[in-house]
């Protein structure tokens, strides 16, 4: 059994026993830590009662340690070492000067929202490590689940989970697209079910993109049947481009090909509602310094309201 009386020695008396073997001197370990000499001398005091021992011997140069007192310096010497090397890495970790942040995204979301805000968060903050993954959405909610990523920027959820945290980076307008053969369909109007009778192309199952999609026709009555689907929204404007049928991207990813002509926008008799850019992060698990700040200060921000 453990005696009672073991590491009851409060740990200040040893981080002033530590600088007093260090500096070789009471008066010059009391200048480092901003202390009295008097207060020193008492904390070594209560030290050496509370170990029931000596430990130093006073010289005409300062003090030496006694044999008990070079015992103690073996274990306490390399202990404090490390103790001051985390309240260093910490202090760094605070001031940004060095870290890790790990993000998860849709492609969107990265192209949009992670790399211009990570352009300006690096030449701040060039010693913060960045780790940026793509992952779909169920993938990326099981990471923050498990503490493996600090943020991931999607789509909100079918139904909120209330483990995590909701922040609006955007609001953004969806388009439905086509390519040149397709052209004729936006010169006019088209309710959603006069375009059933049309190819659609469509990201993969489980993607905020199809799920959307999956919703609006559902909305109407009707069941979203992609003919193709591939596996990012630049394959999607590809697609679209060289005519195999009508996709789904947010109209700003576009906007530069319907300008140029080479796509086309189709028009709604009821618009595609709009969809919001999510910043999430798991409420049970603390955020790191660079996470809080590249978030708060780095991200765009829609609005101040959480969802």
């Amino acid at each position: 059994m453990v005696s009672d009386n073991i590491f009851n020695t409060n740990m200040d008396y040893y981080k002033v026993f530590y600088y007093v073997v260090k500096l070789g001197s009471i008066t010059l370990a009391a200048e480092h830590l901003s202390l009295t000499q008097p207060n020193v001398t008492k904390t070594i005091q209560r030290l050496e009662e509370d170990l029931q021992c000596k430990l130093f011997t006073r010289t005409k140069r300062g003090v030496t340690l006694t044999a008990e007192g070079e015992a103690l310096w073996m274990r306490a010497e390399p202990a404090c070492e490390l103790i001051i090397a985390a309240e260093r890495e910490l202090r760094a970790i605070q001031m940004l000067e060095s870290g890790t942040m790990n993000i998860a995204s849709m492609e969107m979301g990265f192209s949009e929202y992670i790399l211009p805000a990570l352009r300006l968060f690096q030449q701040d903050y060039p010693k913060v490590k960045i780790r940026v993954r793509t992952q779909m959405p169920d993938e990326m909610f099981e990471m923050l689940k498990a503490g493996i990523i600090d943020l991931a920027v999607s789509s909100p959820l079918a139904e909120p989970d209330k483990t995590f945290e909701y922040r609006t980076i955007d609001i953004f307008q969806e388009s439905l697209i086509v390519g040149p053969r397709y052209a004729f369909l936006a010169e006019d109007e088209h309710t959603l079910e006069e375009l059933t009778q049309y190819p659609f192309i469509s990201m993969p199952e489980g993607s905020p993109g199809k799920e959307y999609m999956k919703g609006y026709f559902r909305k109407f009555g009707l069941i979203y049947e992609p003919d193709i689907e591939v596996t990012s929204m630049e394959l999607v404007i590809q697609a679209a481009e060289a005519n195999f049928g009508i996709g789904t991207v947010p109209l700003r990813v576009v906007e530069r090909l319907i300008k140029n002509g080479a796509l086309f926008c189709l028009r709604l008799t009821d618009e595609l509602p709009e969809r919001r850019a999510l910043a999430i992060t798991n409420r049970s698990i603390a955020i790191n310094k660079a996470t809080q700040v590249f978030i708060e200060e780095y991200l765009p921000r829609y609005s101040e309201n959480k969802i």
